[in-house]
C-alpha cells in the first residue's frame, strides 16, 4: 500500500464551485477529513435544498473512487 493523491470534485447544480482543498493527500490505510465549501449563485437554484454528490478519486489509480450524497442548502426564496 502506498499514499494515494486525491482529486474532490461536486455535482449537481450546473454553476456550483467547490471551494477548498480540491485535493488531498492520503496515506495508506488512513482516513482524511477534508473541509470544502461548496459555492451557487443562489439564482440558479430551483428548490432551496438541492442533492448534490461529492465524487472524490485517486490521481494516480482512477480504480480508487468514491462518491457521496450531501444535501446543499440555499437560502430561502
Amino acid at each position: 500500500d502506498k499514499a494515494h493523491p486525491f482529486t474532490i470534485t461536486v455535482s449537481g447544480v450546473e454553476g456550483m464551485a467547490l471551494v477548498g482543498a480540491e485535493k488531498v493527500q492520503v496515506g495508506a490505510g488512513k482516513v482524511a477529513e477534508v473541509p470544502v465549501k461548496v459555492m451557487l449563485n443562489p439564482d440558479l437554484l430551483t428548490a432551496r435544498s438541492q442533492e448534490i454528490m461529492f465524487h472524490i478519486v485517486a490521481a494516480d489509480d482512477p480504480s480508487l473512487t468514491q462518491t457521496q450524497k450531501a444535501r446543499f442548502l440555499g437560502p430561502d426564496k
